[in-house]
């Protein structure tokens, strides 16, 4: 039995012919949240929890942190 921070999970398969395969780990015990998400061909994860629980969103940065959006350039990370 594969486990996650410490709870029994199942693994779901999702095969792509562009991304590989992916995981998600399902718990097995309470409700069938999603646990932890797996992408083989990035070698990245993203671990879930506090399902259930209130989330208050973090306050609005003040004006002179932010940046306008349409004065960002934007740039081709392929282009040499």
């Amino acid at each position: 039995m594969t486990t996650v921070e410490g709870r029994k999970v199942v693994p779901v398969y999702a095969d792509s012919a562009e991304k590989g395969r992916s995981t998600t780990l399902v718990a097995t015990e309470g409700r069938p949240y999603p646990v932890k998400l797996e992408s083989a061909e990035q070698k990245e994860a993203i671990l879930l929890s506090d399902f259930g629980k209130p989330f208050t969103p973090p306050a609005s940065p003040p004006a002179g942190d932010t940046v306008d959006a349409t004065e960002v350039e934007l740039f081709d990370a392929g282009s040499g």
